[in-house]
């Protein structure tokens, strides 16, 4: 091989290698250890902590989709480098009482890094917003003290 025509493929080669192997493997996936970093809700409980199961799914060049099965909703993301955000969007809509003028939306976003193409690190943020003249019994209903309220998880994931 010519000399040119060598650093040219060991060039195409390093710029190309990049995003691809970084990428996070599509499937299934475990929210692993996770903590409470931020709580403007107060109560007893925040209602989505990330726990158990979701399937990320390749969706372009440095992007990806996640479905959490507690969500009717995914999330888009996307990456750049080792860094990963999945902007903050309306992930469900429900009633917690379905007698009650007051409809909760969860907002989730994502924001982390790639460790490798088989876990994920970062941090899990969840607004509650409410519509309706019953969003304080929402909130009692919910265990929180105040609608809207929002706060954030720290957490680890990996693949199956």
């Amino acid at each position: 091989m010519k000399p040119r025509l060598a650093a040219l493929v060991l060039l195409t080669a390093a710029c190309s290698s990049g995003a691809d192997d970084l990428a996070p493997q599509p499937g299934t996936w475990a929210f692993g250890a996770s903590s409470l970093v931020d709580n403007s809700c107060g109560g007893d409980t925040t209602p989505t902590e990330p726990t158990g199961n979701f399937t990320l799914a390749a969706t372009g060049d440095a992007a990806f989709s996640v479905k959490d099965p507690s969500f009717t909703d995914l999330l888009a993301c996307s990456f750049d480098g080792d860094a990963f955000t999945c902007p903050e969007s309306a992930a469900e809509s429900n009633k917690p009482e379905p007698s009650v003028d007051a409809t909760v939306t969860y907002n989730v976003g994502l924001s982390g890094t790639i460790v490798g193409a088989t876990e994920l690190s970062g941090k899990q943020t969840v607004e509650l917003t409410c519509a309706g003249e019953s969003c304080d019994l929402a909130a009692s209903v919910l265990g929180v003290t105040q609608l809207p309220c929002a706060y954030a998880y720290d957490f680890n994931a990996a693949t199956h």
